[in-house]
């Protein structure tokens, strides 16, 4: 196999219901009855003018009646946006692995409407709709013209279908065919064809995964640093408080230039200007300031970042976590390029901890605990140390679907918080990897003076351990 090719409606959506009812509301004016099973799959037109002339109706044009049942089903489709939890999880996994094209039946408002819904166009290496060719399924033309646009042979391609049409059409065009239905159990057997390890990786997978190369140019890092310095005592923002000799600021510059290419600094309106005038000097020509216009939390924050974002990987970091070691940071980096999951956030087993993440039987992450939003925490737990390894496209999902489903917003603080993203990515295993490789002082971040003289004294004891620091 060398290329996956999806159908959208019933593999990716749930969106049959909507579809039964625009064709059930379309054709009651005519005493149809429509058994939505027989036409699942087939192109709107062809449909709709096969159930006419069954029932003898003519004088009907079915090009009117099919454009008032795409605009009804697009209608409902927009507000309930019926996308399988998951699905694109299992897309993005096997693009990690595969070129992969998007073929539907549907119109290509339908279609442009769930890429957008969903920021899933970039998964697709093409994405083909029921007007780009002349024969709808159960003819062979749109696996045909999805193989020719990977430019492979379709016996080397697998469809992923749920409809009977969708499946002859495929076979009709020579391809491997398997059958799914609208469900995340259903859709997970493809990670069968996936790069898939344990969601916590033990140290022979780590020394195997973190073994493989690591490209710099694809990396960029995001250091949300909003944050004033008024607990410090600091008139200038928290990054540029300065710690055993150098602001937090350089600290992180030096740390982050060996393993990415670019550097966005997500500031206040006000620190903006101080900011992008060190950070230019620090990094001249391979960083650039954005703008967070409201403390609205670390997911809006992050999110401020994504226009700048246009690396294949991103690597988040808090504003004051000078303490992360250099090889930590390689070791999970070429993880996370290597075993292709959603994210890696490296963690550390601490007493009294501000972060825990909870997780079922089965090792996966369920929920994070954050004692800042006065979740009952353990006297000791897992935390993350403050930084997360995403693919740029998981990162744009994700946090979308944070903002759509209000996961993100904090019942005490009311904040857009960005760790409820960590058991979205979670969903399926081996999406998700927390290597627990981290040494508690990593997870060293600055609140107070004492927090700073705490990093300074880890910062100095590692002598030249930083870039010549």
């Amino acid at each position: 196999m060398k290329g996956i090719i999806f159908d959208m409606d019933g593999v990716l959506t749930d969106s049959s219901p909507i579809h039964d009812w625009a064709f059930r509301e379309t054709l009651r004016p005519y005493g149809i009855v429509v058994d939505y099973r027989r036409i699942a799959g087939m192109r709107t037109r062809d449909a709709i003018a096969m159930l006419l002339a069954e029932n003898d109706i003519h004088g009907v044009e079915p090009e009117r009646l099919a454009a008032a049942k795409s605009e009804a089903a697009l209608r409902r489709i927009r507000e309930e946006n019926p996308v399988v939890p998951g699905a694109l999880d299992v897309v993005e996994r096997l693009a990690a692995k595969f070129p992969i094209v998007l073929a539907s039946s549907g119109s290509r408002e339908s279609v442009d409407a769930f890429l957008e819904l969903n920021c899933a166009r970039p998964l697709f290496q093409a994405v083909l709709s029921g007007g780009d060719v002349n024969a709808a399924k159960p003819a062979p033309d749109i696996y045909l013209e999805a193989a020719r646009r990977l430019g492979i042979f379709p016996r080397d391609c697998l469809v992923v279908e749920d409809s009977i049409s969708g499946a002859q059409s495929a076979t009709a065009a020579g391809a491997e065919v398997t059958m799914v239905t609208a469900s995340l159990d259903s859709l997970r057997r493809l990670l069968d064809y996936a790069v898939t390890v344990a969601d916590v990786p033990d140290a022979e997978v780590i020394r195997q995964f973190a073994s493989g190369p690591r490209h710099r140019e694809q990396w960029t890092a995001v250091i949300p640093a909003a944050g004033r310095g008024t607990r410090l005592g600091f008139d200038l923002p928290k990054i540029l408080y300065p710690v055993a000799g150098r602001t937090i600021l350089e600290w992180l510059a030096r740390l982050l230039e060996p393993f990415c290419a670019r550097v966005i600094v997500v500031a206040s309106p006000e620190g903006a200007p101080v900011i992008s005038r060190r950070l230019d000097q620090l990094l001249p020509g391979r960083s650039e300031v954005v703008v967070q216009a409201e403390p609205r939390g670390m997911a809006d924050a992050i999110q401020a970042a994504l226009p700048q974002l246009r690396t294949s990987h991103a690597l988040i970091v808090w504003g004051d976590q000078a303490a992360l070691k250099p090889e930590s940071l390689d070791v999970c980096a070429r993880l996370h390029e290597n075993a292709a999951p959603l994210a890696t956030v490296p963690t550390a087993m601490r007493d009294k901890p501000y972060i825990h993440l909870e997780r079922d039987f089965s090792n996966r992450v369920t929920r994070v605990l954050q004692a800042r939003e006065r979740d009952s925490m353990p006297d000791r737990g897992e935390s993350d140390c403050g930084v997360f390894f995403f693919r740029s496209i998981a990162l744009r999902r994700l946090l979308a679907e944070l903002h759509r489903n209000g996961a993100a917003i904090g019942s005490q603080t009311g904040e857009l918080n960005f760790l409820p993203a960590l058991p979205l990515a979670a969903r399926l295993p081996g999406s998700l990897l927390t290597p627990r490789i981290m040494t508690e002082e990593e997870s060293i971040g600055v609140n107070s003076r004492q927090d700073a003289e705490i990093l300074a004294g880890v910062l100095v004891a590692r002598g030249a351990g930083i870039a010549g620091a």
